[in-house]
C-alpha cells in the first residue's frame, strides 16, 4: 500500500507548486495595476465583531445586613404629664333677693321722661304711644365687608296687654343673629320677662319683678331691677313710645334719655342723648327722623346711633352699632309691612 501512496504524493507536491506559481504571478501583475482616484480617497469600512457583554451576576436574594446602630448614651426624658387636681369648688354666698332702691341715675331717668312725656306716671303712656303691630325690614351693611349688603327684619307684635318683638339679622361675613324680647305692656311702658340672644347658641336674660333682680343664663352675677328696665331689643321700641308720647315742643337737642338696659351678661344704664331731627337718606326713600345716640361709657363699650322716625310711628328706621374693635353694623329701613 506504501508503494501506491506515493505516486499520488507526487501529484499533489507538483499540483501544489503549479497553483503557488499562478498566484505569484496574478498578484505581480496585480500590483503593477495603477489605482483609480476615486478608490484611493473613498472611505474604508471595518467590521468589528463586538463580543456580547456577560451577563451581571444574579442578585443575592437575601437582604444584606443592617447595619447595627451606634448607641446613644443619653437617656430619654419622659413627658411630663399636665394633668393637675381640680380645687373643690368653694360655696357661693345666696345672692340677695331684696328689691333693690331705685339708684340716682333711675331717678333721674325717671324725672326726663316725664319730662318729655309722662311716661313714667300712672296713665302717662297710653296705647297711642306703642307703634301698632308691623313688619320692619332694612338693608345691612358692615364693616368686614363694605360692598356686600345683607338683610335684617323687626317683627313687632302686642295685644295691649302683652308684647312680643324679633330681630333677625343675617349680616355679610358673619353668622346669623336672632334677639327676642317678650313681657307686658304697662302704663310706664314695656315690661320685659325674658330677653334672648342667640348666635351659635342662645343665651337669655330674666326679669324677676318680684325679687327686683336680674338672672342671666350665663351664670354670672345677677343684677338689682330698676324701674323703667329694658333689654337690648326693648328698649328701641320702649324709645321710640317716649318719643311718641311727648306733647309737640317737649322733645328738644340735648335732652338725655336714661334706662337700665339688660344683655344677657350684664345691665347698665344706657343714656341716649337727643341730637337733631333731621332728614335721612335711606334705601327705603327719605324719612324725617330723631337721631339719638348713646357714647360708650368706657373704652371697650358699644357705640350706638338709633334714627326714630315719626312718620314710622318712631319705630327705629336706622341702627348703627360700634363695638371697640371698629366693626359697625348699619342697618337701614327698607319698607314695613302693616299689621
Amino acid at each position: 500500500m506504501n508503494r501506491r501512496a506515493r505516486p499520488w504524493r507526487a501529484m499533489a507536491l507538483l499540483a501544489g507548486s503549479v497553483l503557488a506559481l499562478h498566484l505569484a504571478v496574478l498578484e505581480g501583475l496585480s500590483a503593477a495595476r495603477p489605482v483609480p482616484a476615486s478608490t484611493a480617497g473613498g472611505s474604508s469600512f471595518r467590521f468589528r465583531h463586538i463580543e456580547p457583554a456577560a451577563p451581571p451576576p444574579a442578585a443575592d436574594p437575601r437582604p444584606a445586613a443592617a447595619p447595627e446602630p451606634a448607641r446613644s448614651t443619653a437617656r430619654r426624658t419622659a413627658v411630663p404629664s399636665t394633668v393637675s387636681a381640680t380645687p373643690a369648688p368653694s360655696a357661693k354666698p345666696a345672692a340677695s333677693t331684696a328689691p333693690v332702691p331705685p339708684s340716682p341715675a333711675a331717678s333721674a331717668a325717671l324725672a326726663l321722661a316725664e319730662d318729655i312725656g309722662g311716661a313714667a306716671g300712672p296713665g302717662g303712656w297710653d296705647l297711642a304711644s306703642i307703634a301698632d303691630p308691623m313688619r320692619l325690614h332694612y338693608q345691612v351693611n358692615t364693616a368686614r365687608q363694605p360692598d356686600a349688603v345683607g338683610s335684617a327684619q323687626l317683627d313687632w307684635r302686642h295685644d295691649g296687654r302683652r308684647y312680643e318683638a324679633a330681630l333677625d339679622i343675617a349680616a355679610p361675613g358673619a353668622p346669623p343673629r336672632h334677639q327676642r324680647s317678650s313681657g307686658a305692656v304697662t302704663a310706664q311702658g314695656l315690661a320685659p320677662e325674658r330677653f334672648a340672644d342667640r348666635v351659635r347658641s342662645e343665651q337669655a336674660a330674666h326679669f324677676d319683678r318680684g325679687a327686683g333682680r336680674l338672672v342671666f343664663s350665663t351664670n354670672r352675677p345677677g343684677a338689682g331691677l330698676l324701674p323703667g328696665a329694658q333689654d337690648r331689643l326693648s328698649v328701641l321700641m320702649q324709645l321710640g313710645g317716649l318719643l311718641a308720647a311727648a306733647p309737640p315742643g317737649r322733645l328738644r337737642p340735648g335732652q338725655v334719655l336714661a334706662l337700665q338696659t339688660a344683655g344677657t351678661r350684664e345691665a347698665a344704664v344706657w343714656r341716649f342723648q337727643v341730637e337733631a331731627e333731621e332728614d335721612l337718606q335711606l334705601p327705603g326713600g327719605t324719612l324725617r327722623a330723631w337721631r339719638l345716640v348713646r357714647p360708650p361709657r368706657h373704652e371697650w363699650d358699644l357705640h350706638i346711633q338709633l334714627w326714630l322716625a315719626p312718620g314710622q310711628a318712631y319705630a327705629p328706621v336706622r341702627l348703627r352699632l360700634t363695638p371697640a374693635n371698629g366693626e359697625w353694623l348699619d342697618l337701614q329701613w327698607l319698607r314695613t309691612d302693616k299689621g
